[in-house]
């Protein structure tokens, strides 16, 4: 269990490649900060990984707003006094090259 005892946040965490990450986390005995922009989200994903005997925590915020991830990193710092790890999961697609995108985007 490399990951015993470490919180780690994960944005994007209440589906998809995050889901997974998640729960392998916990797996790993990582406290699992799961990160959606809809709390109801996380929440599920949360009692998932309690009931197979992981610990978890939600927080709602969207990864695009500066201040919604800098209350995350104070609202987990508050529970758990450190974070060790931080997986940047969340991501949206622009059919388009990268090249082309704006900072905004």
């Amino acid at each position: 269990m490399k990951l015993k005892g470490k919180v780690a946040i994960i944005t994007g965490s209440s589906g998809g490649i995050g889901h997974g990450i998640a729960r392998l986390f916990a797996k790993e005995g990582s406290i699992v900060i799961v990160n959606s922009r809809v709390l109801e989200r996380a929440e599920k994903v949360v009692r998932e990984i309690i009931k197979e005997g992981g610990q978890a925590f939600p927080v709602q915020a969207d990864v695009t707003d500066r201040k919604a991830v800098e209350r995350m990193v104070r609202e987990v710092l508050r529970h758990f006094e450190k974070i060790d790890v931080l997986v940047n999961n969340a991501g949206i697609t622009f059919l388009r090259p990268s090249e082309t995108l704006n900072e905004e985007e």
